[in-house]
């Protein structure tokens, strides 16, 4: 699972997905020890188990999602980018099944952070800790479907990430592309 050949990890991932449609509790076990690896590729195949795929319908479905949900939220300041980015691309391919439980595990995950306040510059990440700057990076990228595809939803991203989110981030660039 920790190979240095990427093909092989991913290869796993299929072995894992198809023993969480036998025995999900078991392997939840499993997946939530697996999270505290000091390995960076161990946790990122657990993000990546989880993706919702067509074949495990249940990891769509938002009344039966939540240990999905508290393992990537367990994840979403990880050090590594290279975790984060799953567990964000992770949470933006739910977004789109589910984008009311999303906002809502986003609002619930800046609430987590206590000094982090919402304010229009806040995408851009100026002035705040590390771990602050692995969350808001993590929100950003979950956030991405929401934003470019449900503008009804535009206030409430609004009030998690701050207005120039929502004007001027670039999801290619994951950075601001305000203008001067």
């Amino acid at each position: 699972m920790d190979h240095p050949d990427w093909t092989i990890r991913e290869t796993t991932g299929a072995s894992i997905r198809a023993e969480i449609k036998q025995n999900p509790e078991k392997l939840f076990k499993y997946l939530t020890k697996l999270i505290k690896s000091d390995k960076e590729n161990l946790r990122r195949l657990v993000s990546e188990s989880l993706r919702p795929i067509s074949e495990i319908k249940w990891l769509r479905d938002p009344t039966k999602n939540d240990k999905v949900l508290a393992i990537l939220t367990s994840l979403r300041k990880d050090s590594s980018i290279y975790v984060r980015k799953s567990v964000g691309n992770n949470l933006k391919d739910l977004s789109k099944y589910m984008p009311i439980k999303i906002l809502d595990l986003m609002e619930e995950w800046s609430k987590m952070e206590p000094k982090l306040k919402i304010h229009d510059e806040l995408a851009a990440e100026e002035g705040l800790s590390k771990d602050q700057k692995r969350l808001l990076w993590t929100m950003k990228q979950a956030m991405r479907w929401i934003k470019e595809r449900n503008p009804e939803y535009h206030d409430r991203l609004q009030n998690i990430l701050g207005k120039n989110y929502i004007l001027y981030f670039d999801e290619k660039r994951n950075r601001l592309a305000k203008p001067k």
